[in-house]
């Protein structure tokens, strides 16, 4: 019986080793979001920590558009407050 072609190399994407999802740091007052793998810690705009991952649950970010965690809901985003509430 003779081998197909295909079925010689075998099935799609065989010996292809998946790449880990991208994961994103995100400003959390600007939405500036910089590939995890980057060395940036800060938003180059504000100043403002980047944020690896939701604060609510842990889990990564993985857009660079995402507002809100995919697992909890959780708004990564903030509004910048102008002034401190008074209280």
């Amino acid at each position: 019986m003779k081998t197909s072609r295909k079925e010689a190399e075998g099935s799609p994407g065989a010996g292809i080793t998946p790449s880990p999802p991208l994961a994103y740091r995100l400003c959390p007052h600007c939405a500036r979001a910089v590939p995890i793998a980057s060395s940036e810690l800060y938003c180059v705009n504000d100043g403002t920590w980047l944020l690896e991952a939701c604060l609510q649950c842990g889990a990564p970010i993985t857009s660079p558009y995402a507002r809100f965690c995919t697992r909890c809901g959780t708004a990564l985003t903030h509004p910048v407050v102008s002034s401190p509430p008074h209280g």
